[in-house]
């Protein structure tokens, strides 16, 4: 959280949570370093200018301050946001245990790093270039005797080799020619290549700037769906 969520989150907590008239600054500062953060230095500031900002966040009660009644409700929404974004991260984290130790498990870890602080655009991202190594690492182990023959035949000049034989050959191959080049050799049924080719549509609307919005729900069924299909059901 930026230091006045925390602010935000502090006042409501101490004076809807806990039932006190009113906080002041000094509250504030022992809420902090109770909480093992550093000290906001704003925290005056931002009650101050949270009697006069629009929305009003704040109002004189006593010698201190108490979040002013329409704004508690969006602080009580956020905070509720933020309990779901926290289930749902530890929800992601009994995923991440299924994987063996080693560069995917880490580079998961990170994925949902990125979903734990609401970067969802950049997890889903994350995700799907973690899946289609995953694939393509199984591809390369156990399928090059049914990949290559279509690529040997293949008409399409954005595929720019003929044969993988090493696993950098993979750079040469659209992501979404590949997935089909997989439907084809059967290393993923028609089902399933609908679900990826979905999930490829998704990450590269979400890797550019566009009116799409990734949420919290969006960005959790897709880690849940390229991990449970690709990471966990391929070996590599």
């Amino acid at each position: 959280m930026r230091d006045f969520e925390l602010i935000d989150a502090f006042v409501y907590y101490l004076t809807i949570e806990i039932g006190r008239d009113f906080v002041t600054v000094a509250d504030l500062r022992t809420c902090f370093e109770q909480c093992d953060l550093r000290v906001s230095p704003s925290i005056g500031p931002s009650l101050s200018k949270g009697l006069n900002s629009r929305p009003v966040k704040y109002v004189r009660r006593g010698k201190g301050y108490r979040l002013q009644a329409g704004y508690a409700d969006l602080v009580r929404a956020r905070l509720g946001h933020e309990e779901a974004v926290a289930q749902t991260t530890s929800s992601l984290r009994q995923l991440e245990g299924k994987l063996a130790p080693g560069a995917k498990r880490d580079f998961l870890h990170e994925t949902i790093d990125c979903f734990g602080v609401h970067a969802y655009r950049a997890s889903t991202v994350m995700c799907w270039n973690l899946a289609l190594h995953h694939l393509q690492d199984h591809v390369f182990l156990h399928h090059l005797a049914a990949l290559n023959p279509i690529l040997a035949t293949n008409q399409d000049r954005t595929v720019r080799t003929k044969s993988v034989t090493k696993r950098d050959d993979f750079s040469d191959i659209p992501e979404g020619k590949f997935l089909e080049f997989c439907r084809t050799a059967k290393v993923i049924t028609a089902s399933l290549y609908n679900k990826l080719k979905t999930r490829l549509d998704e990450r590269n609307a979400a890797a550019h700037p566009s009116g799409i919005k990734v949420t919290s729900t969006v960005a959790q069924a897709y880690i849940d769906e390229l991990v449970e299909n690709v990471l966990l059901k391929f070996s590599a």
